[in-house]
């Protein structure tokens, strides 16, 4: 089939599949993988501290939900945020209409 709004394929089932792998390749552009596991580390040795520091663990056990809301939700939605950017860059340069993944994504 010719390349049609849906994508070069034309089936939404096609659509599905790259705007899934756009996704996937997006995120790994950049490099969210590597930030997170960046921050989990940083987490962890800030948790150990806590436990060191406290033997307790009240402290630990306020630090790990604390730092979910502070930082791993915010951080969460500017990587999805990032990554749809890039995708739509992607969709384009595949000559995918970009619009068209909001139908997969709802």
């Amino acid at each position: 089939g010719g390349r049609g709004a849906r994508g070069p394929r034309g089936s939404f089932g096609n659509l599905v599949l790259s705007a899934t792998a756009r996704r996937t390749a997006a995120h790994n552009l950049a490099r969210h993988a590597g930030e997170r596991m960046t921050a989990d580390l940083v987490k962890n040795a800030c948790g150990m501290l806590l436990m060191a520091l406290d033997d307790s663990g009240w402290l630990h056990a306020l630090f790990r939900p604390a730092s979910a809301v502070l930082f791993d939700l915010p951080h969460s939605r500017e990587a999805e945020a990032e990554a749809d950017r890039i995708g739509i860059f992607l969709a384009a340069e595949a000559c995918y209409d970009p619009k068209a993944a909001s139908r997969v994504f709802r």
